[in-house]
Parts: structure tokens; sequence; C-alpha cells
């Protein structure tokens, strides 16, 4: 089944992510403070230039919209929210870190 053309920026993100994700995931192995450092900052910069519009954009256009023309309540739309959430608290975190200056924990990333 092919996407429609709307979901392709969507998707698009979902990859850029991907690549974010895997890269923290690699450099906490390092467990070199410097580098913790440098691949926060750069996903903190992906965060505020793309993640957080990404998740509103799926929050407030494509859930309703889901939910306008299905079942709003569907365990992968909850999956979904729970893991908005969990997202959001681990940059939040990682945020924290970077303004007090201190590279976040091999487990934050």
């Amino acid at each position: 089944m092919k996407r429609h053309a709307s979901l392709i920026p969507l998707s698009s993100h979902h990859q850029n992510a991907l690549v974010q994700a895997k890269r923290m995931r690699s450099t906490s192995l390092t467990n070199t403070e410097e580098s913790r450092l440098e691949v926060a900052e750069t996903f903190l910069k992906f965060w505020e230039a793309n993640g957080r519009a990404h998740f509103r954009e799926e929050e407030e256009v494509v859930l309703p919209t889901l939910g306008r023309f299905g079942d709003a309540f569907t365990p992968e739309i909850q999956t979904m929210l729970r893991q908005h959430i969990d997202i959001r608290g681990r940059v939040d975190a990682i945020s924290e870190r970077m303004k007090a200056q201190s590279a976040p924990s091999p487990e934050e990333l």
C-alpha cells in the first residue's frame, strides 16, 4: 500500500530521528564525556528544528484525523502517545543536563 503524499514528510522525519537515535546509542557505548556532550548537542538542535514540530503535527493533525474516520483508542495510537510522552521526558532530561553543562549519562542517551 502506497503512502499518501502528505505522509511522506513524516516518514522522512522518522528516518532522520532514527539516525539520531542510532548515533546516540553508539556514542553511549564509547562512554567519553566529550562525545556524549557533542551528540547531545546535535540531538537537541535536531529536536528543536524538527522533532518537537513533528510530534505536534502527529498529535494535532494526524491523530484527530484518524479519530474522525476510525477508532481513536486503538492500541497503536495509545502506544504512540505513550512513546511521545517517554521521548519528551528523555529530551527534557538531556536538555537539563546540557543546561547544567554536564554530559548526559550513557543511559540517558
